[in-house]
């Protein structure tokens, strides 16, 4: 089989347990609204279960791609910066989506309550609407390759050979740390500029939109950082970023922080990000250098870290 078509074998389900899920984590529970809370996190935690698996086939076979389709480590850099500026680039889009939402709807500077769950429903409809369309365009634009055209490679790597390979763990280190990072980062400042700041509804859309407004610039920039400085120094100025952010947000405070530092702070945040994580994926290119073939179970074994790694985290976090 084609690996092109072996792409597409998991591309197409996972966009499709992504359409057929996402939307009923935001609805009501369908006929079960009255039932006890653990019958409602059974029920929900299915439809987030289809979805993870549905993201991370997708995710893992557009990654999968980038070794394919150059042998060249700084132009598998600019294809993983391209490919994060589009994913910026959607993600600013579904802040605008909530801002326009929001502040359409918006009665003041009042914060969030239960009965905005129809705003929040709303913008995911209008979400998984346009990735649905660009979804579909992908899938028929694309063209799948043969077998004589990808890059044949002697001496492939197998899936043993690479688990008893110290340099996988290494990577997966790094790549856990940026995406730790990156989707903590994505799921707490909301939470911190609400529950925190007391920040109004329109905050919601505004300072997350800064972070990846930046991120979108950032990745731009990655390249020339990989290329003149190397991923060691690249990775560590995205972490000092990151990390320059953290402690401002430890030490932020007062009416100056919540109306003008804020800004720069996920400015900070954004940056970080987006040096860590592209550099990162980076690094997994590099790993997988000309063996192409193991491109898929790589990157696979990184998301199943970053699944994980993620989850602990967040359950360690909620428990404090």
């Amino acid at each position: 089989m084609p690996r092109n078509c072996t792409v597409f074998l998991y591309f197409v389900p996972g966009t499709l347990c992504v359409m057929g899920s996402f939307p009923f984590i935001f609805l009501p529970c369908i006929n079960c609204e009255g039932s006890h809370q653990w019958a409602q996190l059974v029920y929900y935690s299915a439809f987030v279960i289809i979805f993870q698996f549905g993201w991370a086939s997708v995710q893992i076979s557009h990654l999968s791609m980038i070794p394919d389709l150059t042998p060249n480590e700084h132009e598998r850099t600019e294809l993983t910066a391209i490919r994060y500026s589009f994913t910026v680039c959607s993600n600013v889009l579904v802040y605008l989506i909530t801002w326009l939402v929001l502040h359409v709807t918006a009665e003041d500077d009042a914060q969030i309550c239960p009965k905005d769950a129809g705003k929040f429903q709303h913008i995911v409809l209008i979400g998984i609407s346009i990735g649905a369309l660009t979804s579909v365009m992908f899938h028929l634009l694309v063209k799948e390759g043969s077998a004589s055209s990808r890059m044949q490679v002697a001496g492939q790597r197998s899936v043993s050979h690479l688990l008893q390979d110290v340099q996988l763990y290494q990577v997966a280190l790094v790549y856990m740390a940026a995406r730790l990072f990156v989707n903590l980062s994505q799921v707490y400042v909301p939470l911190y500029l609400h529950e925190s700041l007391g920040m109004g509804a329109e905050s919601l859309a505004v300072i997350p939109l800064v972070m990846f407004l930046t991120s979108f610039g950032m990745s731009l920039l990655v390249k020339i950082l990989n290329k003149k400085c190397g991923r060691k120094l690249a990775f560590l100025f995205g972490a000092v970023l990151g990390i320059a952010a953290c402690v401002w947000i430890h030490f932020g405070s007062g009416v100056s922080y919540t109306k003008y530092e804020i800004y720069p702070v996920a400015a900070l945040l954004g940056a970080g990000s987006s040096v860590m994580l592209v550099t990162s994926l980076g690094i997994t290119a590099d790993l997988i250098g000309l063996n192409t073939e193991s491109g898929a179970f790589v990157y696979g074994a990184m998301s199943f870290i970053d699944k994980l790694s993620n989850g602990v985290a967040v359950t360690l976090i909620q428990t404090l």
